[in-house]
């Protein structure tokens, strides 16, 4: 039942489209934590990161993790020297692979914080995620920032005085989407069902609803 549940809720989340659901940006809620979203690639290729800017005075770093094959670009993209618009290291995934965006907290001891509240240190939410597009969202459209999924990280530990602005390392990721709620437990260990194993779960239920109908019909 909970790998049933579990595929129908990545299904879901691929059939979604998330730039009818845009946020605005900045974050509007500052000083709370931000909804936790799942990001989803939604092609087979690569997954590209673009940076967009930084409010910070810790030096921080952003890696994409592919929690599904349990693959990671690494550190990149310092918020310190970034340039707007500069690309970094591309992730391949295969559609449906279920990712996250961790941060590195260089000046704070390396402490790591991510969009799945589940890998952060202090468990919690460090990612605001929403869609964005290059012609109408924010002042850097003309700056080589595509269209994509925009992704702002809160770069202090909860227990700190932190403000929950998600502006102090921010991204943009190309071929992404995204859906509200948090990763589920067995995909972030990286067992989530495979493209192959989603189809047969609705192979199954339209098998079992044919069942139900021949026996209705025997009666």
């Amino acid at each position: 039942m909970r790998a049933f549940t579990v595929s129908l809720a990545v299904f879901s989340m691929l059939a979604g489209s998330a730039a009818v659901f845009a946020d605005p940006i900045p974050y509007p809620d500052v000083g709370s934590v931000a909804p936790t979203e799942t990001l989803i690639a939604t092609a087979a290729g690569s997954v590209d990161t673009y940076f967009y800017g930084f409010s910070a005075v810790d030096v921080d770093y952003v890696e994409i993790l592919d929690l599904t094959r349990g693959t990671n670009t690494g550190f990149m993209l310092d918020n310190q020297t970034s340039a707007t618009g500069e690309e970094g290291t591309p992730l391949a995934v295969n559609a449906g692979d279920v990712l996250a965006v961790d941060l590195e907290n260089t000046t704070q001891s390396d402490i790591i914080f991510s969009t799945d509240p589940s890998l952060s240190t202090d468990g919690v939410n460090h990612g605001y995620i929403t869609s964005y597009s290059s012609s109408t969202d924010g002042p850097l459209g003309s700056s080589g920032v595509p269209s994509g999924v925009y992704v702002g990280m809160e770069d202090l530990d909860a227990a700190l005085t932190t403000d929950y602005d998600y502006n102090d390392e921010t991204i943009v990721l190309t071929d992404v989407a995204f859906s509200a709620g948090p990763v589920p437990d067995v995909i972030s260990a990286g067992q989530a069902p495979e493209p192959g194993s989603i189809a047969l779960v609705g192979t199954g239920i339209l098998a079992a609803a044919s069942l139900v109908r021949r026996r209705l019909r025997a009666r």
